[in-house]
């Protein structure tokens, strides 16, 4: 990477990480007093990784990486695939891989996956607020301005890298998750990954959606689901 190309943004310090976004960014309220932004799923996760000898993670909804710096520091065979289609979060990320020199360790992409490939609309929020980000407006963070994202579909990406073999998976995508998992039905079925996934309703509304649907569309794959912490699911292969 070009420095530069790079625009500075402000930082602040997260696990062993410099991590960039705007100073008064929304995630940053989510941090406890672990230090751990969602610190039971991210102690979920670094239990079930370290299972495995070179685990592999991919990171669906990304955002500035609060959820896969902490598994990286944690885990040091890790590997990650990480998706953020917002271009300003994504440049936040981007320069955080940059700057903490982690890009041999996760390979990051500016895609929205979905159920088809495409470009699809895309609603975006202001920079503090672009967390609440999506494939349809939930109402939740405030006015939206709508911009055009590429969409892949999991299986079409996943055949493009080799098909490998995946440990976990999550999908955090303000109401998009069952599209994400349409997406991904035979990478499911072949790989079978451990599945962390938000099931917000409110969310969810933005779809026509509720969370039995979801959840039915898992049991119809034979996968079986827990909750974790409020809107926070497991989801394993029965």
């Amino acid at each position: 990477m070009n420095i530069k190309n790079i625009i500075f943004h402000p930082y602040r310090n997260y696990v062993q990480y410099r991590v960039y976004s705007d100073h008064n960014y929304s995630l940053w309220n989510g941090v406890n007093n672990n230090n751990l932004y969602e610190n039971k799923l991210v102690h979920y996760l670094i239990g079930e990784l370290k299972k495995f000898t070179n685990p592999i993670f991919v990171d669906i909804g990304a955002n500035i990486g609060l959820i896969s710096l902490p598994l990286l520091a944690s885990i040091h065979d890790l590997n990650i695939f990480a998706f953020e289609p917002n271009p300003l979060t994504y440049s936040w990320l981007k320069q955080t891989i940059f700057y903490n020199k982690l890009g041999t360790r996760i390979k990051f992409y500016q895609i929205a996956l979905s159920d088809t490939n495409n470009n699809q609309d895309f609603f975006i929020h202001s920079p503090k607020l672009t967390p609440g980000d999506g494939l349809a407006d939930t109402k939740r963070s405030g006015d939206t301005t709508c911009i055009k994202v590429k969409t892949q579909t999991i299986d079409d990406w996943w055949g493009s890298i080799g098909s490998p073999k995946i440990n976990a998976v999550k999908i955090d995508t303000e109401g998009a998750e069952l599209l994400v998992l349409k997406g991904g039905r035979n990478f499911l079925k072949t790989v079978k990954p451990l599945l962390c996934l938000e099931i917000s309703p409110t969310n969810l509304k933005a779809y026509h959606l509720i969370p039995n649907d979801i959840f039915n569309w898992l049991k119809a794959i034979d996968y079986s689901y827990t909750r974790l912490d409020e809107e926070i699911y497991i989801a394993k292969q029965k």
